[in-house]
């Protein structure tokens, strides 16, 4: 594809970036090609995209370790401000699976910092909130606290609600 090779000596990484952004219409074995091209020539903001890739096989096999480790990456890069990394890192842990095992107190862990950090605007924001209160309710990995479970479903669901 020559076009895309000049793309890429002229814009490197934002060119791959700007392919996954407009890619929908791709094939998605495609699109993670293109993300880890990005990666591969700087753009660290792609890392938990691909991550989330390896957790669903969507363009690859599944692979949490693959997945787990793009996850710590996104992580890494970040400040400790990938809050969507956390999360999914805390899914990970709250499931279970081969390469990571079932661990309530590292979800838990997680889920409080995306909780405590995240803008409400991000997905992820409602959803750890609505896992921290399960974990409550169903004393997963702590004593059940119903008081504490149920603040955090009704801050998931908004106070005004």
């Amino acid at each position: 594809m020559p076009s895309l090779a000049l793309a890429e000596e002229v814009f490197g990484a934002e060119a791959y970036d700007r392919l996954v952004s407009m890619g929908w219409a791709h094939d998605k074995t495609q699109i993670l090609e293109w993300c880890l091209k990005a990666i591969e020539l700087g753009n660290t903001r792609l890392y938990g995209y691909v991550a989330e890739r390896y957790v669903t096989g969507s363009g690859c096999v599944k692979d949490e370790r693959k997945a787990l480790e793009y996850f710590q990456k996104a992580i890494e890069v970040d400040d400790d401000k990938n809050y969507y990394a956390y999360f999914n890192l805390a899914e990970l842990y709250f499931d279970g699976g081969e390469v990571v095992k079932q661990d309530y107190t590292k979800a838990l862990e997680y889920y409080t910092l995306v909780a405590n950090g995240a803008d409400c605007e991000e997905p992820c924001y409602d959803e750890a909130l609505r896992r921290l209160s399960k974990i409550y309710d169903k004393g997963l990995g702590v004593t059940p606290d119903p008081f504490k479970a149920f603040e955090y479903l009704k801050k998931a669901c908004g106070e005004w609600e």
